[in-house]
């Protein structure tokens, strides 16, 4: 079995999208063999830079919260780096979608990153 070191994202502009990641989920950021490298206490992501023309719609991700509480804590941290990094003000209520599966509900928060790529974050809560 191949070992998996990071998961590479692709971006026109890898230091910005970089420091966008690493305010926002509070990892550590440093560049190395013309990469961005974030890492954090569970997981590693590189960034590698690209023309804008061969960047894809989405990362293809879904990241888990523990709880809505906690969605509603990266939401705040958002709208203060987005604000800090970019000057776009957003609203104080996170927009979460709710869905109801069997006896779940599955509570999401999109957030968008520099490149308008749409990042979800995924809590589940039982109804039982």
């Amino acid at each position: 079995m191949p070992a998996l070191s990071d998961i590479v994202i692709q971006s026109p502009d890898a230091a910005r999208l970089g420091r966008f990641l690493a305010e926002l989920l509070d990892l550590d950021i440093r560049e190395e063999d013309q990469r961005i490298l974030l890492r954090g206490p569970d997981f590693g992501l590189a960034i590698q830079s690209c023309p804008r023309e061969e960047l894809r719609a989405g990362p293809g991700l879904e990241f888990s919260a523990e709880n809505e509480d906690e969605l509603h804590s990266l939401w705040q941290r958002y709208v203060f780096v987005m604000y800090r990094l970019q000057g776009e003000r957003h609203g104080p209520s996170a927009p979460l979608a709710r869905r109801k599966i069997g006896g779940e509900e599955q509570v999401t928060l999109l957030l968008k990153d520099p490149d308008h790529r749409l990042w979800p974050f995924k809590a589940v809560k039982s109804l039982q």
